[in-house]
C-alpha cells in the first residue's frame, strides 16, 4: 500500500512538477563534470541501455518511490547519430524537457545531466551486429514519429511511451517477441511495471558499466 501511494504521487508529479521542482541547473553546477571515459566508450555498442539518476525534485521522488537497490530514475537506448557519435534516444515528460516524448541527446550530455556515479549500462543478452542495427532502426523510427510521453503508463498503448516502455517496444520490434510480457512477467501491478531494475535482470541483460559504489 505504501509503495502504491508513492507511485500515485510520482504520476501526479509528472503533471505538476513544473511548479514545484527545484532549480536543476543550479544543482548541476554544484557537481564536478561527470562523463564516461574513453575506455568506457570503447566498450559501448548501439542498442546498449543506459540508466541514470537525474537531477531535481521529480527524479529524486522517482528514486524514493521505486525504492530499488540502485537509485536510478530514467532509462534510454544508446545509438550513433548521423555523425557516427554515440547519442541516447529516450522518452521524457514535457515537465522535465523542452520537448515532450521521444528525443535524442548527445551521450556525454546525457551523462552530464546525471547525478555523479549514477550511470549503469546494460546489454540485451541475445544481441548481434544485425540486431544492433535493427534496434537502431526502430529507435530512430520512434524518434521520427515524434511519439509523445505516456502519462497513462500503459504498456498496451503504442501511441505514447514512458521511458522504459520505449526500450521494451524497441526490443519487441527487434526480436519479434512480446518483450513487455517477458521482461515484466514478474511485475503485474502498475507500481511494479514502472520499476527500472527489470533492465538488470541477469536472465535478459548483462551489465557493461556500473558507476555505483559496491
Amino acid at each position: 500500500m505504501k509503495r502504491e501511494k508513492s507511485i500515485c504521487l510520482f504520476i501526479c508529479l509528472l503533471f505538476f512538477s513544473a511548479c514545484h521542482q527545484v532549480n536543476e541547473k543550479e544543482e548541476k553546477r554544484e557537481q564536478l563534470v561527470y562523463y564516461l571515459s574513453q575506455e568506457e566508450i570503447k566498450q559501448l555498442k548501439e542498442g546498449d541501455i543506459i540508466l541514470r539518476h537525474g537531477f531535481g525534485f521529480v527524479s529524486n521522488t522517482i528514486v524514493k518511490a521505486l525504492g530499488e537497490d540502485l537509485p536510478v530514475s530514467h532509462v534510454g537506448m544508446i545509438v550513433k547519430n548521423e555523425k557516427g557519435e554515440f547519442a541516447v534516444i529516450h522518452s521524457v515528460s514535457q515537465t522535465l524537457s523542452d520537448h515532450n516524448g521521444v528525443q535524442i541527446q548527445d551521450l556525454q550530455n546525457f551523462v552530464r545531466d546525471s547525478q555523479d556515479s549514477s550511470i549503469v549500462i546494460v546489454r540485451y543478452k541475445n544481441t548481434s551486429e544485425k540486431k544492433d542495427f535493427d534496434q537502431r532502426k526502430h529507435a530512430f523510427r520512434y524518434l521520427q514519429k515524434q511519439i509523445p510521453f505516456d502519462y497513462q503508463f500503459d504498456l498496451e498503448d503504442s501511441t505514447a511511451f514512458y521511458c522504459s516502455e520505449l526500450i521494451v517496444r524497441i526490443l519487441s520490434d527487434t526480436y519479434d517477441f512480446d518483450a513487455g510480457k517477458q521482461i515484466f512477467s514478474a511485475y503485474q501491478k502498475l507500481d511494479e511495471r514502472l520499476r527500472l531494475d527489470v533492465f538488470r535482470n541477469p536472465d535478459f541483460f548483462v551489465e557493461i558499466i556500473n558507476h555505483h559504489q559496491p
